[in-house]
């Protein structure tokens, strides 16, 4: 039996989304492999399929794609499997890469090098996510459904350890009117290596976007009107919606969001 579903690309595809049909006893892996192979999207083993609404959810490689029940008005987006997770531990948070198909001890590992754990606490210790603790011996594709993450380091069976300090957000304002708003503050340089922060993405190839909308950013001598994109954890900045090149791009998860006091414009943060 066949389902027919639309399926969304990473910012900087050349395509936006396409309309495919799979079939419902094939695996989630040999689907993204068809996917991939017809998109000419290079290293398929570096991605992952998300069922982004109603209900956030992973799909797991070895599932059926009939499992999910998708009708035909239901997306699904190619994602990469190495995401960003701000993890925190007492006082310090580091934002961390985390392949989200593998066990987490290995993640863990990497977390006790960055916050320089000694040795005698490792065992105490448990990865926690929403107050919940984490079986480091699956992967988040079993355990999470959301694919904006944030961890926390705490000893283990103490209950639920509360979750790192929230960022803090400006009054509710929405991207999408015609009015301008403001933006102050550095941005996060792109990393390059995995393109998680790659300049080369069209604004057109953003799909789902959480909101979008033009902003007044702050230059050295005056504020300049761009238009600014939010997908998942990252914001786009584009001279315009119709650029095929983001001016910068900006981690929010590396920065706390406040509201601008001294902003000559209103929703300024």
């Amino acid at each position: 039996m066949s389902i027919v579903v639309k399926v969304g690309f990473p910012p900087g595809h050349s395509t936006l989304h396409c309309m495919i049909k799979a079939d419902s006893n094939a695996t989630v892996r040999d689907t993204l492999k068809g996917i991939t192979s017809k998109q000419n999207i290079p290293f398929p083993e570096q991605y992952i399929l998300y069922i982004p609404q109603p209900q956030p959810k992973w799909m797991a490689d070895d599932c059926l794609m009939g499992s999910f029940h998708l009708r035909p008005q239901d997306m699904i987006e190619v994602k990469k499997k190495h995401q960003m997770v701000r993890t925190a531990l007492d006082k310090t948070t580091h934002t961390l890469l985390v392949d989200v198909t593998r066990p987490l001890h290995e993640f863990m590992s990497w977390v006790i090098v960055k916050f320089m754990i000694e040795e005698e606490e490792v065992p105490s210790l448990g990865l926690y996510c929403k107050g919940i603790e984490l079986n480091q011996e699956k992967t988040l594709v079993e355990q999470c459904s959301d694919n904006v993450l944030l961890f926390t380091v705490g000893k283990r069976g103490v209950g639920n350890v509360p979750p790192p300090p929230p960022i803090k957000s400006p009054p509710p304002f929405r991207l999408s009117d015609s009015r301008s708003t403001s933006l102050g503050g550095d941005v996060y340089p792109p990393s390059g290596d995995d393109g998680s922060f790659s300049l080369l993405v069209a604004a057109k190839s953003i799909v789902n976007p959480q909101m979008e909308g033009y902003l007044r950013k702050q230059s050295k001598k005056d504020w300049k009107k761009k238009y600014f994109i939010l997908k998942d954890k990252t914001l786009y900045c584009f001279k315009s919606s119709q650029d095929r090149k983001a001016s910068s791009v900006i981690n929010l998860l590396s920065y706390t969001v406040q509201p601008a006091l001294l902003s000559v414009y209103l929703f300024g943060f």
